[in-house]
């Protein structure tokens, strides 16, 4: 894999592939995708349990859930966490195939102005944050960072931190030479 890839794939997805994050969504130009989740590339997100499930398809771009499938089975086991999903008219005991269909069913099928709000469970969001969002129709929020935060803000400012500490770890390990699959070889930075 080339060093542009391996950056441009850490940059955007440190949190998942260290474990700090069930998934994350990107919108990414469909040239960027071709250059970026080459068959290797793809090969080597498998051996470390990483998969990615387009969410809809444009003719320029397209949203690419990039996800821990270990980490996004603990996500869904919380129990707020299926009490929303069946709000939402999952069956949270389904396989995450499944679950992941009628995402991707309900992305097809919204405006691509309105995200369905239940993304933010499979994304990891605090649930209490989901609900405000909703409850608020995105306003009111007490910080906005990776989502908007309704809930408990030092927490989510703690986390937003990390996430951009593993980012920056795993920049400078890259810069000094450590390869990709090294990086994202099961270390956990918390």
């Amino acid at each position: 894999m080339s060093v542009v890839i391996a950056k441009r794939l850490l940059e955007k997805c440190s949190p998942v592939f260290n474990k700090l994050k069930p998934s994350l969504l990107m919108m990414m130009d469909n040239e960027e995708i071709q250059q970026t989740f080459t068959t290797e590339t793809l090969w080597e997100l498998t051996q470390h349990h990483i998969s990615i499930r387009f969410l809809g398809i444009c003719k320029t771009r397209s949203r690419i859930l990039l996800y821990n499938r270990d980490e996004i089975d603990k996500t869904l086991q919380i129990q707020e966490n299926r009490d929303l999903l069946i709000d939402f008219g999952y069956n949270p005991s389904a396989p995450i195939d499944q679950l992941l269909d009628k995402l991707e069913h309900k992305f097809i099928h919204s405006s691509s102005h309105c995200f369905p709000h239940e993304i933010g469970v499979f994304l990891g969001y605090p649930a209490e944050d989901i609900k405000g969002f909703i409850r608020n129709n995105g306003k009111n929020y007490k910080v906005s960072g990776l989502w908007k935060v309704y809930g408990d803000e030092v927490k989510a400012l703690k986390t937003f931190a990390s996430f951009a500490n593993c980012r920056e770890k795993n920049l400078k390990m890259l810069q000094d030479g450590v390869l990709f699959t090294d990086i994202i070889k099961g270390v956990t930075i918390r």
